[in-house]
């Protein structure tokens, strides 16, 4: 089994260097709690670079899709300045690994949002 922080860093070499990365479930990551570790770890390397956190993504919320991944809720991830892009800009598609087009509906807020208190 490959610790989180080890998992972590090889994601981060594969972005970085845009190369391509087995998935983690072929080295033994299998259950959602170490992968959220995992992304933490990963989030953690780019704020140590310098990203700043700029949002978060929900994945997987169709139920179809969830059934077809065999997942029972859908994900959650965050957002760093270096995987946003500003309205407008250009994108080269060499500085992608597996280019696909996928919309997106974001919202950009004037306050952070704050749940019950």
């Amino acid at each position: 089994m490959t610790g989180v922080r080890t998992w972590a860093g090889r994601l981060d070499d594969a972005a970085t260097s845009q190369a391509t990365v087995a998935p983690l479930t072929t080295d033994g990551l299998a259950d959602l709690r170490t992968a959220y570790e995992v992304q933490d770890a990963l989030v953690r390397l780019r704020l140590d670079r310098g990203e700043r956190l700029v949002g978060g993504k929900l994945g997987l919320t169709s139920r179809a899709k969830q059934i077809a991944m065999g997942v029972d809720k859908p994900l959650y991830g965050l957002v760093t300045s270096g995987m946003s892009r500003a309205s407008g800009s250009r994108l080269s598609i060499k500085d992608l690994i597996h280019p696909r087009v996928e919309p997106e509906i974001a919202f950009v807020l004037g306050e952070p949002l704050e749940g019950p208190t």
